[in-house]
């Protein structure tokens, strides 16, 4: 009996946290993490990415883990993940086979 109100009390208790804090969960996972359905855990943020379900992404000129990094080139050139890219206007030449 004591082990059924226990368990009672503890559904109860994620059942309110769930629903008074509904911004701070989604489907289970903290803010900074997101739901992966493949593995059906919480996995933390990608790179660029945060907040709830990890749905933000870093603002410029800030990239990477927890946007901790800073870029020191163009909004066009920033990547949210990786940070500055480089722009080649190198051309592919495919030699035809003879």
């Amino acid at each position: 009996m004591e082990v059924l109100i226990c368990m009672f009390i503890m559904e109860y208790i994620t059942v309110l946290v769930m629903y008074e804090m509904p911004d701070r969960y989604y489907k289970g996972c903290c803010v900074g993490f997101y739901w992966n359905s493949n593995n059906n855990i919480c996995e933390l943020c990608r790179p660029g990415y945060f907040g709830l379900n990890c749905t933000d992404k870093c603002p410029y000129p800030t990239y990477g883990d927890r946007c901790q990094g800073y870029c020191d080139c163009s909004n066009d050139t920033c990547d949210v993940s990786t940070g500055c890219i480089t722009l080649t206007t190198d051309i592919l030449k495919i030699k035809n086979p003879e």
